[in-house]
């Protein structure tokens, strides 16, 4: 969309949406936090930055509280989710120190594919960021320990970063269900929230995929439409606003609802998938092969069958013993 038809929507959205700021529920969306980075959503001032106004000005919860919240049609403060995605290490280096130091909880969606640094998903993803190789450092299983023991949610964003709704059915299946398998045998516990990679509806998730998403038992999937949350959206479908080195300024027009035509549009004038032939893209056998999976990708892992080895992993750590080796038998 054109800069100037941007800001007439945002200028309509501040006289027709914004009266109602006081009952607004609101998911942002970040990716980085890096001083330097190439691909950076805010350097740590510009978060820092944030998170003091949003604290001042909204309640800030996590994605869960904040679906159940917009049911209830709050009144007074907006309600706020902050959500990150993809992954990487800067969000334990520099976002993590600054969400505790202001109290804040957050939840991280995880390219698990990113973490468990199988190549082709970190090519994949350095390629999507146009970003150099160094710059693409992926999270660590024992940081994301952490962060949970701190409080913050975690749920998973797929294992290689595809877009889903170019994927046939049984492709999209493996590509949500393996996840979260391996983040339950890495973290000990049942993984109920899920992110779709880039987000847009009718472009890059479908009413399939939200099936798929549903029946590998997650319970809450985030999209991106630069909207607030409305007690009638399914919470299969949450809308996010994506933060790019936005100011302050433009976040107090996020939350209080002067994009809201702008998702409006995206939901109303959808782009459509962008591809005309479904199935596998042509790097994910790649995917498969980095695995060892051969002809056993179709097989189903039970969910939760690994969650006591992830128990034993933590108390490993605990003791100063590495956990044992990568989730092998969990196969993509």
């Amino acid at each position: 969309m054109r800069k100037w038809l941007r800001r007439l929507f945002v200028e309509l959205g501040r006289r027709v949406v914004v009266p109602r700021v006081s009952s607004r529920v609101v998911v942002l969306c970040y990716h980085s936090i890096h001083p330097t980075g190439s691909f950076r959503s805010a350097t740590p001032a510009l978060f820092s930055q944030h998170l003091s106004w949003l604290k001042q000005h909204c309640t800030i919860v996590h994605l869960q509280a904040a679906v159940r919240a917009a049911s209830l049609s709050p009144a007074g403060q907006p309600v706020v989710a902050i959500t990150f995605d993809d992954g990487f290490a800067d969000n334990y280096e520099y976002a993590f120190p600054l969400l505790r130091e202001h109290g804040v909880p957050a939840t991280f969606f995880l390219t698990v594919g990113l973490l468990e640094r199988n190549p082709v998903v970190l090519e994949r993803l350095r390629t999507l960021w146009g970003a150099h190789a160094s710059e693409l450092r992926p999270l660590e299983w024992p940081a994301v320990r952490e962060m949970q023991r701190a409080g913050m949610e975690v749920g998973a964003h797929t294992y290689s970063h595809p877009n889903l709704a170019r994927l046939d059915r049984r492709t999209a299946e493996l590509e949500v269900r393996r996840p979260k398998d391996i983040m339950e045998h890495r973290l000990g516990v049942p993984v109920r929230l899920m992110a779709y990679p880039f987000g847009k509806p009718h472009c890059d998730f479908t009413r399939e995929t939200v099936d798929v998403v549903s029946g590998a038992g997650y319970e809450y999937a985030a999209a991106v439409t630069w909207r607030g949350i409305r007690a009638s959206d399914s919470p299969f479908r949450i809308p996010r606003f994506t933060c790019s080195g936005d100011s302050v300024c433009t976040l107090r027009d996020q939350v209080s609802g002067a994009w809201d035509l702008l998702g409006a549009w995206q939901e109303w004038a959808p782009r459509g998938v962008r591809w005309s032939a479904k199935g596998p893209p042509a790097w994910w056998a790649d995917v498969v092969h980095e695995l060892g999976a051969g002809g056993a990708i179709g097989r189903d892992v039970p969910h939760g069958s690994n969650l006591e080895a992830s128990r034993l992993d933590g108390e490993r750590e605990g003791r100063g013993q590495a956990p044992e080796g990568p989730a092998v038998g969990l196969r993509l």
